[in-house]
């Protein structure tokens, strides 16, 4: 649909509640459709300037923080 997907994930695998092959397997076709994954990742902080989301994260592993600007934020934790 033209939209740049950027997933922002705290854990090393998308999905958690599957097998991590499964996991695998469909983060591959996700990518093949175009949706961007940053794993071992903590969102930080979200600031709205001038109409854009400026989304602060840190990687897990390496402590190295980074910053993605977007038109808009999908926020999930968790589900039940």
């Amino acid at each position: 649909m033209g939209s740049n997907v950027t997933v922002i994930e705290f854990l090393d695998h998308i999905i958690p509640g599957m097998d991590k092959d499964i996991s695998t397997e469909f983060q591959k076709i996700l990518n093949k459709q175009g949706i961007n994954f940053t794993l071992n990742s903590k969102v930080t902080g979200i600031k709205v300037i001038k109409n854009k989301a400026i989304v602060d994260f840190t990687n897990n592993k390496t402590a190295k923080r980074e910053r993605v600007e977007c038109d808009k934020v999908l926020v999930a934790v968790g589900r039940k």
